[in-house]
């Protein structure tokens, strides 16, 4: 009796001093067979985002994540409370793992507005056990003291809305750092009401716990800051339209760190200040600050001729307008090689009847010159009939004496001969909006340029292209 209370006592002290530590470890205090009792711990509960569902809406996902391997009964589930019903989220998988997760599809009679609960919060196991791989004892496991509240995850079968279609072209897109991952993918579609914000779970390749990312953006393109360098990445997203949506097939992920591909240039419409309060509806933009830390920022220091900024453009998305100003703004890069030059441009011509300048740049120490003109790139008096009814994604690659030009993924002409010969390394100046001498001043919008200074490998130009594709919902 004696060695059983001193027994009982350091495992009082034991589980007291854990707590202390970690309050938020919820225990599984086993009671049975093989071998005496067994000591576990559930680390965390993912809970479904919060957000309105209904019956043909996504599935109501839990996972609870053990601190050691767990073998479970097929049988096992997690006991709900859906208004007045009592109903059970079905044990999915991941036996023999520390993730067990669970899943509950919403039935058509369904309906709680003020939140779901947990019944109990434990795993019901009708038939079988539940053991711990290492040493197969019985545990027995209760989350309590993990935050179990579900009350912004809501059941409405009444709204009338048919949520939206399963996201789908989740891609990478570029960052200057090696420790964020930013994605973007395409827009699906809303069934008759708009997508108000999207939801996001990702986590480490090889691992089995999902993160809830912390926003829900109202646009299809997000950041995920203060991961791990050089690590691949599984990401799945949903749309919300007031009810949530399927999310998308797994899509596995490494960061694109941008600085790795020698960007001399890069100004985007949806980070105006890199970093600082953006723009407002209206307002002259007299810097557009370029991202890769390398060049100068495009800058116009005449009220009368600055640009103006204008939000939700397309696809919720700012851009930057231009109308009529000459040489628009002026900024620089420096070229260490001399062996071509890959440049990416998201913008939209008022029309191309006239020889307008998107976008020139130049030597500061010599004379080339290469234009970007609504009539094509590097050919100053030649109409190429670009798109002028959308945004478009046009690329080029300039290998110093001549140049390929893409619309859209679309040829429009390759191997021609560049205006003037753009191979020298060093200084060089831009403009946007017009050219070098004026008079050639472009009436549209803006959205994206990005600059190499080398030509990129096919699946850098594709990642490129799919990221400015998907971000500006391009065709």
């Amino acid at each position: 009796m004696e060695k059983l209370a001193k027994l009982l006592i350091l495992q009082l002290a034991f589980t007291s001093c854990l707590e202390s530590q970690n309050p938020h470890v919820a225990y599984l205090v086993p009671s049975g067979a093989n071998g005496g009792a067994a000591l576990d711990l559930i680390a965390s509960l993912v809970k479904p985002q919060a957000g309105t569902y209904s019956s043909t809406s996504e599935k109501l996902s839990f996972q609870l994540n053990f601190q050691s391997e767990i073998n479970v009964s097929p049988s096992s589930r997690l006991i709900l409370s859906v208004g007045m019903n009592t109903r059970y989220a079905s044990y999915v998988s991941g036996s023999g793992t520390s993730s067990l997760v669970f899943s509950y599809q919403p039935q058509v009679t369904d309906q709680d507005l003020d939140g779901i609960n947990f019944s109990i919060t434990s795993i019901n196991i009708p038939s079988g056990n539940l053991t711990r791989v290492s040493d197969n004892k019985i545990v027995s496991p209760n989350f309590s003291s993990l935050d179990t509240s579900l009350t912004n995850i809501l059941i409405d079968n009444t709204t009338g809305i048919t949520p939206p279609n399963q996201v789908t072209g989740v891609v990478t897109a570029p960052t200057t750092s090696n420790t964020s991952l930013a994605i973007s993918w395409e827009v699906p579609g809303n069934n008759g009401t708009n997508i108000s914000h999207y939801h996001i779970q990702y986590r480490e390749q090889g691992k089995t716990q999902w993160i809830n990312h912390s926003s829900t953006p109202n646009y299809n393109s997000a950041l995920l800051s203060g991961l791990s360098s050089g690590t691949t990445y599984e990401i799945k997203v949903a749309a919300n339209n007031g009810l949530v949506g399927a999310y998308s097939a797994i899509t596995t992920v490494e960061i694109f760190d941008i600085s790795l591909l020698n960007p001399i240039a890069w100004l985007s419409a949806t980070n105006i200040t890199n970093g600082g309060t953006e723009p407002s509806h209206g307002d002259n933009i007299s810097t557009w600050k370029d991202l890769t830390g390398v060049a100068g920022n495009a800058t116009e220091g005449v009220v009368g001729k600055q640009p103006v900024y204008h939000s939700n453009v397309t696809n919720g998305l700012p851009s930057v307008r231009f109308t009529n100003h000459a040489l628009g703004l002026e900024g620089s890069f420096t070229r260490v090689n001399n062996d071509g030059m890959s440049i990416y441009l998201v913008a939209r011509m008022d029309s191309n009847n006239s020889r307008e300048c998107i976008f020139e740049f130049y030597s500061n120490s010599s004379s080339p010159r290469a234009p970007f003109f609504n009539y094509g790139m590097n050919e100053v008096n030649t109409n190429y009939n670009l798109d002028d009814t959308q945004f478009n994604l046009w690329f080029a690659y300039d290998n110093g004496s001549k140049t390929d030009f893409f619309e859209n993924a679309q040829v429009i002409y390759q191997g021609k001969n560049n205006y003037q010969n753009t191979d020298l390394a060093g200084s060089w100046s831009y403009v946007l909006g017009d050219d070098k001498t004026g008079g050639d001043e472009f009436n549209g919008y803006i959205s994206e340029i990005v600059i190499f200074d080398q030509e990129l490998s096919i699946s850098q130009k594709e990642k490129m292209a799919d990221y400015l594709k998907n971000k500006w919902n391009l065709p």
